[in-house]
C-alpha cells in the first residue's frame, strides 16, 4: 500500500506523513471520548504566530509538556457536565471553575476582584452555583480525643490542652 502524501495537521498545520488528521503533538491532547469537541477546542485555541494553544479564559500561551505545571493545557466544559461544549484552558483555571458555567465563572472572578478592591464582602448573588454538586450529607470527620494518657477525657478541647494535659505530638501529626 502506498503511503499517503504529506498533508497538514488540522490544528497546528505541521506536516503529517500518515493517514492521521492531526500530528502526534496535537493528538496527545485529544481523547477518543468527545474526539470532535477536543479537536474543535484545540483548533479554536491554536495561535499560529506563537505556535501553541492559548487559554480561553486568560489568553496565556499554555504549557504542553509538563503536566505538573498549573499552566498545562486542559479542557473545560463551558457548562459543567454538558458534552461537546469544550474550550482549552490552563489546568489551574479548570480546577477553579469546576462547578461553574462560563458566565458564572466570569461573574465570580469579577466579584472577587471588586470585593477585594472595595474591602467589602463578596456578593453571593452573582452566581447561583446551579451546577454545584457538594456532598449531600456532609458530616464532619470525628477527631481523635485531645486528652493525653492519664488526663481526664474532656469534650472541651481547651480544657484538654490546658495545664499539664497536652496533646501528644503523635496525635497532632496524625491529621497532617
Amino acid at each position: 500500500m502506498k503511503p499517503p502524501p504529506p498533508h497538514p495537521c488540522k490544528i497546528c498545520q505541521a506536516t503529517i506523513t500518515t493517514r492521521a488528521e492531526v500530528c502526534p503533538r496535537c493528538r496527545r491532547h485529544i481523547t477518543n471520548v468527545e474526539y470532535t469537541a477536543h479537536l474543535l477546542a484545540l483548533l479554536a485555541a491554536w495561535d499560529p504566530v506563537a505556535k501553541g494553544s492559548r487559554c480561553f479564559y486568560t489568553g496565556v500561551l499554555l504549557e504542553e509538556n509538563d503536566k505538573s505545571d498549573p499552566w498545562y493545557l486542559a479542557f473545560d466544559h463551558r457548562i459543567p457536565g454538558k458534552k461537546g461544549d469544550l474550550v482549552v484552558c490552563a489546568r489551574w483555571v479548570n480546577s477553579m471553575k469546576t462547578a461553574l458555567s462560563d458566565d458564572e465563572f466570569r461573574a465570580v472572578i469579577i466579584e472577587l476582584d471588586r470585593s477585594r478592591k472595595a474591602k467589602e464582602p463578596f456578593n453571593m448573588a452573582v452566581a447561583e452555583f446551579k451546577y454545584w454538586k457538594g456532598p449531600a450529607d456532609h458530616k464532619p470527620k470525628k477527631l481523635p480525643s485531645l486528652a493525653s494518657p492519664g488526663c481526664p477525657k474532656s469534650e472541651n478541647a481547651s480544657s484538654a490542652t490546658a495545664g499539664p494535659c497536652r496533646i501528644p505530638s503523635s496525635a497532632r501529626n496524625a491529621e497532617r
